[in-house]
C-alpha cells in the first residue's frame, strides 16, 4: 500500500475530509483492488485517531467501495461485471427520472452551465493526447449537474451512492478512447433534447447514453479480465 501522497490532518471534526480523501485515493487506483487497507499506517499518514478513520471506512463501506471484515480487516472492495453493470442500470432509472424534474426546473443560467461542460467536454478530445482522465471528470460534473438541477436532494444523495462504482469502473476499467465519439455525441444530444424541451426524446436519449457507457466499460473490463 502506498500512502506517501496522503495528507497530515491536525484538525479537529475532520471525518469529512478523511473520507473525501480515502474515495478519491480508491478512484485514482493509489490502493489495489482486494487490498487490505492497513489502518495503523493511515493513521499515522494522515495524523489522526483511529474514531474519524472508522467513520470515513463505514462510510465508504455504505456506498460499496470498500469491506468491512470483522476479525479479518478493511478491504477495498474489487467489484465483479455484475456490480458494475447493477449500478448503471440503477443510475440509469435515477436519471430518466431526475431529467424530467430538471426540464421543469430548467433555466437559461442552467442551460448556459450545460452548454459550458459539454464544449468543455470536446475541447479535451481536441488535442491528439488528449486527457482521458479530466474528461472523465468533465463527464461527472454534467450528470451531476443534471441532479442538482432536478432539485431533489436526496435523489441525488442516492445517485452519488449508486455512482461510485460507476467513477470506479470508468477510472480503473474504461478506456473511452475506442467510442469517444459517440460519447460525444450522446452528450450534444442530451443538451439539443434540453433545448428544444422534448421530454421523450430526452428520456431516451438520456438512456441510450448510460447504456452505451455500460456496454463500453464491460467490454473493456471483459478484456481485462481475459
Amino acid at each position: 500500500m502506498n500512502t506517501t501522497g496522503l495528507p497530515n490532518f491536525t484538525r479537529p471534526n475532520i471525518r469529512d475530509e478523511v473520507y473525501e480523501v480515502l474515495k478519491e485515493s480508491i478512484l485514482d487506483k493509489q490502493f489495489a483492488l482486494g487490498e487490505r487497507l492497513n489502518l495503523s499506517e493511515l493513521e499515522e499518514q494522515m495524523g489522526i485517531s483511529r474514531t474519524p478513520l472508522k467513520e470515513a471506512l463505514n462510510r465508504l463501506a455504505l456506498e460499496g467501495l470498500v469491506e468491512i471484515q470483522p476479525r479479518k480487516g478493511t478491504f477495498v472492495v474489487d467489484p465483479t461485471s455484475c456490480d458494475i453493470a447493477e449500478s448503471f442500470d440503477v443510475r440509469r432509472v435515477l436519471e430518466v427520472y431526475a431529467v424530467e424534474m430538471a426540464l421543469q426546473r430548467m433555466t437559461e443560467s442552467r442551460l448556459n452551465q450545460m452548454r459550458d461542460l459539454v464544449t468543455a467536454l470536446r475541447r479535451v478530445t481536441e488535442f491528439e493526447d488528449w486527457d482521458y482522465h479530466e474528461y472523465v471528470a468533465l463527464d461527472y460534473k454534467l450528470h451531476r449537474l443534471i441532479m442538482e438541477i432536478a432539485g431533489n436532494k436526496r435523489l441525488k444523495d442516492i445517485w452519488e451512492q449508486v455512482n461510485v462504482h460507476v467513477e470506479m469502473a470508468h477510472t480503473r476499467f474504461g478506456r473511452l478512447e475506442k467510442g469517444i465519439d459517440l460519447t460525444q455525441k450522446g452528450h450534444e444530444e442530451i443538451l439539443r433534447a434540453f433545448e428544444s424541451k422534448d421530454l421523450a426524446l430526452l428520456q431516451q436519449t438520456i438512456s441510450n447514453h448510460i447504456d452505451r457507457t455500460k456496454q463500453s466499460v464491460l467490454q473493456d473490463l471483459k478484456q481485462r479480465e481475459a
